[in-house]
């Protein structure tokens, strides 16, 4: 290892390159930030590699962020890189080991459509806490974050999902996550069963530092007036309403609207009754022109401005199912 020296004479400087007299700091600096690794053998090797990216080295308990981030994170902070420079601004983050970070699909689609999505952005679960709270049916997505990947490589991600209550008939779903790309995984959730349900998640077989962890579900929102959801997450109506005309109504509005006409038209179709039945009676006791004989000559019993009143001789009546025919 060489260093540059600069020598004062006085009238003059002397300067030029010479083999460092000490290079044991140098060394574990260069072994600290990641640039000098052990090999298996014990032997010593350096860092070659111009890929900005992968020349980062972050302290304890900070990680990489994804490529996407670093080569973006000045330009999002309003800071310019001169041309023909690469230009890092904050590129670790203080992050766990794995992180586990829930993205709803419909919030997962609308970010990638306008190019704002970033992982950074959403909650991080934690161990036996409620990480998401998604309705009946909703899918849930779940970014894997193997913040280790540059010094472990690839990992077998997996998870396994508990059905809530933890009863005799609880069951448990096992699937394996997709890779991203490297250090990124993903897999997704959706269930109907209400209640909160524990995740686990596993790195080559082990569990992360922040799993197992809950994933609750609630009741599907049903925008119909008196709808609820049922245990599929289905919408129908609730108790003391009944289907109708497309939609939900109380069942006692129901009844009422329809025994209110229908007694409207028996009251109705009573009186009609009544009508007929009083115009049949009334024509037992109407006497035609006909069946009646004045007197020769007629005897007048009154007289006034509507007319004369006469005296009848006789009444002709006809057999009807009251009796015999009498001669009045």
């Amino acid at each position: 290892m060489c260093s540059f020296f600069l020598l004062d004479r006085g009238l003059a400087l002397d300067f030029g390159w010479r083999i460092a007299q000490s290079y044991g700091t140098v060394r574990n600096l260069m072994q600290n930030i990641g640039y000098i690794t052990p090999n298996e053998d014990g032997t010593f090797q350096c860092f070659d590699d111009y890929d900005v990216f992968d020349a980062i080295r972050c302290p304890e308990g900070y990680y990489r962020r994804v490529r996407a981030e670093v080569l973006s994170s000045c330009s999002q902070v309003g800071l310019p890189c001169p041309p023909g420079k690469e230009c890092l601004c904050s590129p670790c983050r203080k992050a766990d080991t794995v992180e586990i970070l829930p993205v709803r699909t419909a919030t997962l689609v609308t970010q990638a459509m306008d190019g704002e999505y970033n992982i950074s952005d959403n909650k991080n679960c934690e161990r036996m806490a409620f990480c998401t709270i998604v309705e009946q049916g909703e899918e849930v997505v779940f970014d894997i974050v193997d913040n280790r990947f540059a010094v472990r490589g690839a990992v077998e991600v997996t998870y396994a999902l508990h059905d809530a209550g933890a009863t005799l008939n609880a069951e448990t779903e096992y699937g394996k996550a997709t890779t991203l790309e490297p250090g990124r995984y993903q897999f997704s959730l959706q269930t109907t069963l209400r209640g909160s349900h524990v995740v686990e998640v596993f790195v080559d077989g082990k569990d992360t530092d922040n799993s197992p962890f809950i994933f609750a579900v609630k009741d599907k929102t049903c925008f119909n007036r008196l709808e609820v959801a049922d245990p599929s997450g289905n919408c129908q109506c609730e108790d003391g309403a009944s289907s109708f005309g497309g939609g939900c109504v109380k069942t006692s509005n129901l009844i009422a609207g329809i025994a209110v006409p229908v007694l409207a038209l028996v009251i109705l179709l009573a009186l009609v009754y009544a009508r007929i039945q009083q115009k049949k009676a009334d024509s037992l006791w109407t006497i035609e022109r006909r069946e009646i004989f004045f007197d020769d000559p007629p005897e007048t019993l009154g007289r006034g401005s509507f007319g004369l009143v006469l005296k009848v001789g006789t009444i002709l009546c006809y057999p009807s199912p009251f009796g015999q025919a009498q001669v009045l």
